[in-house]
């Protein structure tokens, strides 16, 4: 089982710093005529369990516990098998080593819309404006598989205040301003900022759903 210590004793860490997010998304794909859709994975998944495999950017990644959670609450058992990139795991998916892949929308989306993959969900609340005939995980019925990665910036917990509260405004300023916010789109991620103590709040309630879900699938160190 997971030491879940360890996630904890990074999460204080980086909590102490001041972070701005930027949160992105998790996304399934599967090769081009591997499955029509996700309701054609989950009913094969159901016929025959533990035999179909998603591949991820490597083991306790938030690729690997979303592949997790979504077959959690989808009702199935599938097989994680883990890469050493995001490139990689795709690749698996794109020659069929792999019978789907849970990546980025940034990392897939040009060969979903060049017709080498077929999008099967995004982890996000609503549909996303780059793939808009790709269902969103709560359209599909599941919306406690909700989910966003994130990037955040962080510092040493040792930083004087004044200090943090001038990177904080620039964090802010920088992620604001129109054409920042156009090129994080385009390079498939959406921007938002969030404080040094609200991204300590999400980084916990983050740490719980992931506790919670090596707990319930027993997802190994």
């Amino acid at each position: 089982m997971m030491d879940a210590r360890k996630l904890l004793i990074n999460l204080l860490y980086r909590a102490m710093a001041q972070s701005s997010e930027l949160p992105g998304w998790s996304h399934r794909e599967t090769k081009k005529g591997r499955f029509e859709n996700f309701e054609a994975l989950v009913k094969e998944a159901k016929e025959k369990p533990d035999t179909i495999t998603y591949s991820t950017w490597g083991p306790l990644s938030p690729a690997h516990f979303y592949g997790a959670l979504i077959a959690q609450s989808a009702g199935i058992k599938l097989r994680h098998i883990p890469y050493d990139s995001g490139s990689k795991a795709m690749l698996a998916a794109l020659g069929g080593q792999v019978d789907l892949a849970v990546s980025t929308v940034a990392t897939s989306k040009s060969q979903i819309n060049n017709g080498s993959l077929t999008g099967l969900l995004v982890s996000t609340e609503n549909r996303q404006p780059d793939l808009p005939d790709v269902k969103s995980v709560k359209d599909l019925g599941y919306p406690d598989a909700v989910y966003v990665s994130f990037e955040g910036f962080v510092t040493s917990s040792k930083v004087p205040a004044d200090r943090i509260d001038i990177l904080r405004r620039a964090f802010e300023k920088i992620l604001n301003e129109p054409k920042m916010q156009t090129s994080l789109v385009e390079a498939g991620v959406v921007p938002g900022y969030l404080s040094g103590p609200q991204y300590d709040e999400f980084l916990r309630n983050n740490l719980k759903t992931l506790r919670d879900i090596a707990e319930k699938v027993k997802i190994e160190e």
